[in-house]
């Protein structure tokens, strides 16, 4: 659930254009959400985030995971 909950924080973030008090003028065309794992994901973790990433593939955002194995 927290994991969910992280991740809808930061598509939030992308679709209310909040990066552009950051970044003002600068044309984003793809963001990427870089989750670092202190452990190696479950089966159902890796699941879970392949149907995140498929999902919000349309949103032109893409999830980039590092993990150890």
């Amino acid at each position: 659930m927290m994991l969910q909950e992280k991740i809808n924080g930061y598509i939030a973030y992308i679709e209310s254009k909040q990066y552009e008090q950051q970044a003002p003028g600068q044309l984003i065309d793809r963001f990427v959400i870089d989750m670092s794992f202190l452990h190696g994901l479950t089966e159902n973790a890796s699941a879970f985030l392949q149907h995140v990433a498929t999902q919000i593939d349309p949103l032109n955002i893409s999830l980039q995971i590092n993990s150890p194995q």
